[in-house]
């Protein structure tokens, strides 16, 4: 005989006492409860859609303080107990404010941003190096050919020096003219890091992060500051010598129900700052 059912009947959802809620530092929320269904109660697609992702948390417990009807549906698992029911596992996100905007007076009180410097070591070409914009064009173009493989730079045993070659072949090994010849300290030196297989060189980046949390996405205003200049970036953000500025160069967004993260990256120039050619307006 199939067991009996007290107090517990199709069409209904019993939401049980374990809901919790926790809010972290950017405002954003996150809260579990369990339900209780009869198996022709989820069965149902009317009263199983009442689970589906997004679904406002009142819904299925309109019981709860108003307060929580920020909070939606981001994931469900259930399990059939073995008898005439099913309980359902249900996780809620949502924020009660939107997020700490891009304008710097936009500041909401329960969705204040988090931040991080990161430092980090970037692989450039040797031709960026500042030493290497110090030389003379005829220096420049002489050290791009041995980067690009197109000369190389060997010892000639008949001035007993290292100059530039056009590289060998069958027919003939040809030194580059004496006027392309290499002659400063420092191009010699870079002329000797190709010739030992280097033709890059690291140096600091320098990322600050700011995270926030809220109701609303990015706006394609907001989005559109992505790749400005901006002389110093929200929060506490170290100040460097050597007029240096900021770029923001990365804003991504992720979406959990109603709730959406937002980080944003402003990355340090080297010295003199970003080009204000390149990169204004």
């Amino acid at each position: 005989m199939p067991a009996t059912l007290r107090g517990i009947y199709n069409y209904n959802i019993y939401p049980q006492p374990d809901f919790v809620a926790d809010q972290d530092q950017n405002g954003a929320w996150t809260a579990r409860q369990s339900y209780i269904v009869t198996k022709a109660t989820w069965q149902s697609t009317e009263w199983r859609n009442k689970f589906a992702l997004g679904t406002q948390i009142t819904v299925i417990n309109p019981t709860l303080a108003d307060f929580y009807s920020f909070l939606r549906i981001a994931s469900i698992s259930f399990t059939e107990d073995g008898g005439d029911i099913v309980t359902i596992s249900v996780e809620f996100s949502g924020s009660s404010s939107s997020q700490y905007g891009f304008d710097e007076n936009d500041i909401t009180p329960e969705a204040e941003p988090t931040y991080r410097l990161e430092g980090r070591l970037t692989e450039k070409p040797l031709s960026e190096h500042p030493k290497w914009q110090g030389l003379s064009e005829v220096e420049r173009n002489t050290l791009q050919l041995l980067l690009n493989d197109q000369a190389i730079w060997q010892w000639d045993s008949v001035s007993a020096e290292y100059g530039a070659w056009w590289p060998r072949n069958e027919l003939q090994q040809a030194k580059l003219p004496d006027s392309e010849q290499l002659v400063s300290v420092d191009a010699i030196s870079f002329a000797d890091l190709i010739a030992d297989g280097i033709k890059t060189y690291v140096f600091p980046t320098i990322i600050w992060t700011e995270t926030t949390s809220g109701n609303s996405p990015m706006s394609s205003s907001q989005l559109d500051d992505l790749g400005k200049i901006v002389l110093n970036p929200r929060g506490n953000a170290p100040v460097a010598l050597g007029f240096r500025n900021w770029m923001l160069t990365s804003a991504t967004q992720e979406q959990r129900g109603s709730l959406y993260q937002t980080t944003l990256e402003w990355t340090m120039s080297e010295k003199f700052g970003w080009s204000e050619f390149l990169y204004s307006d």
